[in-house]
């Protein structure tokens, strides 16, 4: 309820877990988004952080997305590990248990 005895729909969103603050990033550096850390207590948050659930670690060597033939295939340059399947089947697992939400805030 808000101060007025309203009751409030909180919008429920899929946030990458490092727009939080937390340390999950590729080099471990947190980069909260003051904008988006004051409407925490508005919003019901779904955190998500793909490469955590991956168990990439932390830090972790860089992952690009890169065209191949017309295909795009997710690989870790630096280790040559192509993570292309293991993050479709993550993906296609987080978004049949995730029911409905009103959207996504998610780093590039």
């Amino acid at each position: 309820m808000d101060p007025t005895g309203q009751t409030v729909v909180r919008p429920r969103l899929v946030v990458n877990r490092c727009l939080k603050g937390e340390p999950c990033r590729y080099n471990g550096i947190p980069i909260p988004d003051p904008p988006f850390t004051e409407a925490i207590p508005w919003i019901e948050i779904v955190e998500v952080c793909p490469e955590m659930e991956l168990e990439l670690g932390v830090p972790r060597p860089e992952i690009k997305v890169i065209l191949v033939g017309g295909q795009r295939y997710l690989v870790q340059p630096k280790t040559g590990r192509d993570l292309t399947q293991a993050m479709i089947q993550f993906a296609n697992r987080f978004l049949e248990k995730l029911g409905v939400v009103d959207g996504f805030i998610l780093k590039a």
